[in-house]
């Protein structure tokens, strides 16, 4: 088995335009042109997860009056009546196993603070309680501004959901049966042109320059000599690395070129 890691960072910004709807903040899907065949898992590992809220819409929440003689206990009262005993927006944190059938694991308060012009959220330990959060294959992590009796967030409100993830794609590296496709690929003079088709089942991809011009390389037919992902030198190959791209490739060249294209396949 070999695995690969991706690491992901979370940003949303919710406001009145867009809090009557579910917000996802991370789906462990297999990310776009990756051969799902050779796939074993999905590993997705929440590592930070934080909101910034600036509230001005509602009534001001008054600062827990703590006394010296507080107990601990007494302190926490306080504040949670804070809380939750003034205007307020909700903040529900929410986790699915498929992204349909959603849980809530638990509500933030957002409140307008006396003195303070914002205040900051921390959100991770509503999803572990240790440094990071496993979400298994298809998991997803989302939010959803609730109405606790006092309105959603209004137009100057700013609410900001931040964070990082990282994905640990696990995949078999054996490959029982293979086929492959070979090609000679002409490109025209300054014109695109499409050099294999996106592919689920492709296992591997080599394509060689035959050419005294220089090609280049992209994932759309927008690719041209400043719009590219790979240059390729005459005489030169590239070989995609693992885990394959299985979308479609195109080509430039300014010049007429030769491209020598190899593409091997799952045998099903």
């Amino acid at each position: 088995m070999q695995s690969v890691t991706i690491n992901k960072s979370i940003s949303k910004n919710i406001d009145s335009t867009n809090q009557n709807s579910r917000i996802i903040l991370f789906d462990n899907t297999l990310p776009s042109g990756i051969n799902e065949n050779r796939v074993l898992s999905v590993n997705g590992y929440l590592k930070g997860l934080k909101a910034y809220a600036n509230i001005t819409s509602l009534a001001e929440a008054p600062i827990p009056a703590i006394e010296l003689t507080d107990t601990d206990q007494d302190k926490i009262i306080k504040v949670l009546n804070i809380e939750w005993g003034n205007e307020r927006i909700g903040l529900d944190l929410q986790f699915s196993e498929n992204g349909t059938n959603f849980i809530t694991l638990g509500s933030v308060s957002l409140i307008n603070q006396q003195g303070y012009p914002f205040r900051n959220y921390s959100l991770l330990d509503f999803y572990t309680d240790s440094i990071a959060a496993e979400i298994g294959t298809n998991g997803v992590i989302a939010c959803e501004v609730k109405d606790q009796g006092y309105g959603k967030l209004g137009a100057g409100d700013v609410l900001s959901v931040y964070g990082s993830v990282t994905q640990e794609i696990v995949f078999n590296e054996f490959i029982v049966s293979n086929d492959v496709d070979e090609n000679t690929i002409s490109l025209d003079a300054a014109t695109s042109t499409p050099v294999v088709s996106a592919s689920t089942i492709r296992t591997g991809l080599t394509i060689f320059n035959d050419s005294t011009e220089k090609v280049y390389l992209g994932y759309n037919s927008l690719v041209d000599n400043t719009n590219y992902s790979i240059p390729l030198s005459p005489n030169k190959g590239y070989e995609f690395p693992q885990p394959i791209y299985t979308g479609a490739v195109y080509a430039y060249s300014v010049n007429a070129s030769v491209l020598q294209v190899s593409e091997f396949f799952y045998v099903i």
